[in-house]
């Protein structure tokens, strides 16, 4: 039987945050079919802990070859419908996986689902970002403060929708007809820690949607 959804969480020397990332996570799925996959590509022992504390997580091990072919370990031996890649220093705040998943069966042209994330201050994060032009990638090189916040479109707080080039990475679900060719998840720096709502919904042709 196909699950209605697959968690992958990749962990590189991340045990200090994999707990309080999957009890957030455990707590929120909501009535679902669904598997955690979590891909240990590191030397603090992770995979044990989550062995130890999730026994019903499933513990994939990798050399360290970047965070794209760790998620691309997993993605090779999921089945669910929906593939969510969540980052092993987030936390789920409000909502259920469940809902997000009912939202986008209603919406079979969505291909891509991001979040509205905040900090641990309670600091609204961007989370979605404008398309690349000449003078927004010239300013972000200069670290031209002032002009890089203007190539992050404003997040959208309630339910309307805003054009943007890419949705933020840390916690994001794809449908699996859309899935992209292994080898094509793109890597991210490590970040801090930044606990995350789920409520966004995005479209293959380049528009965000948050939900409310």
């Amino acid at each position: 039987m196909i699950r209605d959804l697959s968690v992958v969480v990749v962990s590189h020397n991340a045990r200090a945050y994999i707990r309080p990332a999957l009890r957030s996570l455990y707590s929120h799925m909501g009535p679902l079919g669904f598997e955690v996959v979590v891909v240990d590509n590191g030397t603090d022992g992770a995979a044990d802990e989550v062995a130890r504390h999730f026994p019903d997580a499933r513990v994939l091990t990798c050399p360290n070859h970047g965070f794209a072919h760790a998620n691309n370990v997993a993605l090779r031996t999921v089945d669910a419908r929906y593939v969510l890649l969540l980052n092993p220093d987030t936390e789920i705040l409000e909502g259920r996986l469940s809902d997000l998943v009912a939202r986008l069966d209603e919406r079979p042209r969505v291909g891509l689902a991001s979040v509205s994330q905040v900090t641990a201050d309670g600091i609204r994060w961007p989370t979605i970002k404008r398309y690349p032009s000449p003078a927004r990638t010239f300013a972000e090189a200069i670290g031209a403060t002032r002009l890089v916040s203007a190539s992050f479109a404003a997040t959208p707080t309630s339910a309307r929708r805003a054009a943007t080039g890419w949705l933020v990475r840390s916690c994001s679900s794809a449908a699996r007809r859309s899935r992209a060719p292994a080898g094509s998840t793109s890597a991210s720096s490590s970040t801090p820690r930044r606990p995350t709502s789920v409520s966004g919904s995005g479209r293959r042709d380049g528009t965000f949607a948050i939900s409310p």
